[in-house]
């Protein structure tokens, strides 16, 4: 094995850091409109329209997802030599972020199904069909299995900005400098 496929490269290729910004960007904004929906906005009109807004941008952040995992999957292997600690903990919260997002998804989706108001998830004129029969209690379950996903992602997202930083400002990497280039 030679020296270049030793080593982390100076930077991810260019569909790689799309995915990775959009993403960011697109689950930030999720978790703000769903935080803002539940405990802040008390008309329902408002309400009811961000929920949707909330459920159809969830299911089009389900799509990019499965392009971002075919990408990392297919196209992005990269042969790294740096298997250290803190390596082995970035590679841990990463693979655990991504299957966080996939269970919230699937666990929108359950709420969407079971809720005994059946208004389906809307995108772009199509409705998603709903695989389940209403039921409350299932609902209420669903609604917090989705939180509670919700919040153990943002700690996951902040530890993942945190070490992002730490890299930065204390380590002095090249880590942070990779994803922005």
């Amino acid at each position: 094995m030679n020296k270049q496929t030793e080593t982390l490269p100076d930077q991810w290729d260019a569909p790689a850091r799309f995915l990775h910004w959009v993403s960011a960007i697109w689950v930030l904004g999720l978790m703000g409109l769903g935080l803002a929906m539940v405990n802040l906005v008390k008309a329902s009109g408002l309400k009811f329209d961000l929920y949707q807004l909330h459920k159809s941008y969830g299911f089009l952040f389900g799509l990019v997802l499965i392009v971002r995992l075919t990408w990392k999957f297919i196209f992005h292997r990269r042969k790294i030599s740096n298997r250290g600690f803190l390596h082995q903990a970035a590679i841990i919260n990463h693979n655990l972020m991504l299957l966080l997002l996939l269970t919230l998804i699937a666990s929108g989706y359950v709420v969407t199904c079971f809720s005994i108001i059946p208004i389906p998830i809307h995108v772009f004129g199509w409705n998603v069909p709903s695989l389940l029969s209403p039921d409350m209690l299932m609902e209420q379950g669903a609604i917090s299995v989705h939180h509670m996903i919700a919040f153990a992602l943002l700690a996951l997202v902040l530890v993942h900005i945190g070490a992002a930083l730490f890299h930065h400002f204390i380590l002095k990497d090249k880590t942070l400098i990779r994803m922005l280039k």
